[in-house]
């Protein structure tokens, strides 16, 4: 492809800003930004001179990422300047500029007398681009040649982010929207259904300025952060202009969740403590109800036993909204099965994203009482999923992932944690109580002394209306 000149590519972006933003500002162009480096365009400003551009990069190709990333440039220095910013988190500055770029991407394009098809389908060649980028990432993971890490994951994920942006922007209309359903389809095969939504939240929140600071918090919600000791907090120290409006936390969806330990854990999770079973100094468990047996028979089978050292077993939360029926005899029959994992409960009430974790069993021992703070609703599905993710796996979420009534747009969030948790085999999700007791290893129904009194007593009811419905009858025919 020629080589455009670039005294003209300069003068074509200082043109295309309004207003004589870039008459001072430096222009740096790059053969081929692509196979160098990382970052193709970027946009400097000078807080001091009022948010006045100083430096703006860009290739200087002819080809279809050379005339996207120019476009997407001069548009930022056209439309955004700096505002007072707070320190972030280094998820919170990715996500800041991610919806940054959204925004412009979404921003619908002037009019003109001069056709803009070219510079719709060079877009759509980039963001095709992405859609391959994303294909050849999954597939690697999939087939071992790449390691699955949580920056792969997040890149994923922005990449998805942009990608999807500019099919929607630029994918309307005769070929183009074509394009467009074959970019979709092929990114939610990449990333899943629930995730593809959940991004469709963000760029919807993103296209207008007033929500920069809702889709940021979405999309921070849905990126992952590596493992460390303390969390670190940073100020950008690149003036870059790229931030509308102060940042917040990537928890404003996550409404009002109280965390609650239920005090006191008293009894333990494996077994009750038998006054026929005694402990050898040694650690070995001598059953004195096998006695008679092995003396009589010479069998000592069932005398001796050793306690075995059990690992941690996790965390298991489980969904405690009406639909799901948690109570005392369920949740301790679960933690017989699982005696070393941390246990908890959440419900919340209808709306306004309010609720309740309550801590029900840790660290061997489980709560004795009934079960407290039961609000018969859902609201704090994402934090108790969060919450449920801070924790060493293996993870176990118990809902029927009906989710609703928090904060508006928590419930996709939600899903699309639980999705992509599920999908890289770190999370595992069982609809029912009733399964969770089957898959733990449990025999037979899981007990639940409360609802077998309630079916027992409705048999009750229902055998003394009959009784008395046969006695009418009798007592007409007789008087008949």
């Amino acid at each position: 492809m020629r080589k455009p000149n670039r005294k003209t590519v300069r003068d074509a972006i200082r043109a295309s800003v309004p207003d004589g933003k870039l008459k001072r500002a430096k222009i740096v162009l790059a053969d081929n930004p692509e196979k160098t480096s990382r970052i193709g365009g970027f946009t400097e400003y000078e807080r001091a001179t009022g948010g006045a551009v100083v430096k703006i990069g860009a290739p200087a190709g002819d080809n279809a990422h050379g005339i996207t990333i120019r476009g997407h440039e001069t548009r930022h220095a056209s439309r955004h300047t700096p505002k007072r910013k707070k320190p972030m988190t280094e998820n919170e500055a990715i996500a800041a500029q991610i919806v940054d770029d959204v925004n412009i991407e979404c921003t619908r394009l002037p009019l003109t007398n001069v056709s803009l098809r070219p510079y719709r389908r060079a877009h759509l060649a980039v963001a095709m681009d992405g859609v391959r980028t994303l294909k050849r990432n999954a597939r690697a993971v999939a087939s071992k040649k790449v390691a699955d890490s949580v920056a792969l994951r997040n890149g994923q994920l922005l990449n998805a982010v942009r990608t999807v942006a500019m099919l929607h922007s630029y994918g309307q209309g005769g070929p183009e929207n074509t394009v467009r359903e074959r970019g979709y389809r092929k990114t939610r095969q990449a990333i899943g259904d629930k995730t593809f939504r959940a991004l469709a939240t963000v760029i919807k929140l993103a296209k207008n300025r007033r929500n920069r600071a809702r889709a940021i918090s979405v999309l921070v919600s849905l990126m992952e952060t590596e493992e460390r000791p303390e969390p670190e907090r940073y100020k950008d120290e690149h003036e870059d202009g790229e931030i509308l409006s102060p940042v917040t936390h990537g928890d404003a969806l996550d409404g009002k969740m109280r965390i609650i330990d239920l005090r006191p854990k008293t009894v333990p999770c494996d077994k009750e403590k038998s006054i026929t079973r005694m402990h050898a100094p040694n650690g070995v468990i001598i059953n004195p109800t096998r006695f008679l047996n092995a003396v009589i028979n010479g069998d000592a089978n069932g005398l001796f036993s050793r306690r075995v050292r059990q690992k941690p077993g996790g965390c298991v939360v489980i969904d405690a909204s009406g639909s799901m029926g948690a109570n005392k005899h369920n949740l301790s029959a679960l933690c017989k099965l699982v005696p070393t994992a941390t246990v908890a409960y959440y419900s919340g009430g209808n709306s306004g994203g309010k609720g309740d974790l309550c801590v029900y069993a840790n660290k061997g021992k489980r709560f004795n009482g009934e079960l407290t703070r039961i609000l018969g609703g859902n609201a704090v599905d994402l934090p108790a999923v969060k919450w449920l993710m801070k924790h060493p796996k293996p993870w176990v979420l118990v809902s029927d992932l009906e989710f609703c009534g928090g904060v508006i747009g928590s419930e996709i969030v939600a899903h699309a944690l639980v999705e992509r948790a599920v999908k890289r085999g770190d999370l595992t999700v069982y609809r029912s109580l009733d399964a969770a007791y089957e898959a733990f290893g449990g025999k037979g129904d899981l007990p639940n002394a409360e609802l077998r009194k309630r079916r027992a007593e409705r048999i009750a009811e229902y055998a003394e209306r009959r009784a008395e419905r046969r006695m009418e009858h009798v007592e007409g025919e007789m008087s008949s």
